[in-house]
This record gives structure tokens, sequence and C-alpha cells, in this order.
């Protein structure tokens, strides 16, 4: 079986920022989005400030896809948490 996956993964894509992570933004203010959980934690920081490193995909297509949406998913999440656990500390 052929698989498209330019239109497979594009579509899981849109559907997860579009059912999972899109409405978990709504309302963020911007005292959520650069609160810290504790003093000196990794944050939201202007562009070139940053030292998180950047991860580099693999080679194959499909897999990279697959992992990117994956990562989408992960990080979607902790975002939902942040704003859980700021939501409880105001």
């Amino acid at each position: 079986m052929d698989i498209d996956w330019n239109t497979a993964l594009i579509d899981q894509l849109d559907w997860l920022w579009e059912h999972q992570l899109r409405p978990r933004l709504d309302g963020l203010t911007d005292a959520e989005y650069f609160w810290e959980p504790v003093a000196d934690c990794w944050s939201v920081r202007p562009r070139g400030q940053s030292s998180a490193p950047i991860a580099a995909g693999p080679g194959e297509y499909g897999v990279f896809g697959e992992r990117n949406n994956r990562e989408v998913i992960h990080h979607g999440a902790e975002i939902a948490l942040l704003r859980d656990l700021y939501r409880k500390q105001v």
C-alpha cells in the first residue's frame, strides 16, 4: 500500500492543531506566557537568547514528519500542563 506521506502528515498535524493545541491557547495572557514556575527555569526567551539545543531530524521524510508530529503532541501537552499550573498558582 502506497502512503501519501505529505497528505497524511499534514492532515494529522492540522487535526492536532485544530482540536488539541490551539483550543488550549485561547485566552493566553502575556503574564501567563512569560511565567516561570521556579526561578531561572527554562522559559520563553527572545530570539537569539535561548541556549536550548536544536534537534536534527532523521533523513527520511516520513520518519521526520512522524517525529515532528509526536513533538507537537509532546510539547502541546507540556503547554497545557503549564497553563493548568499557572491557573492554580495565581
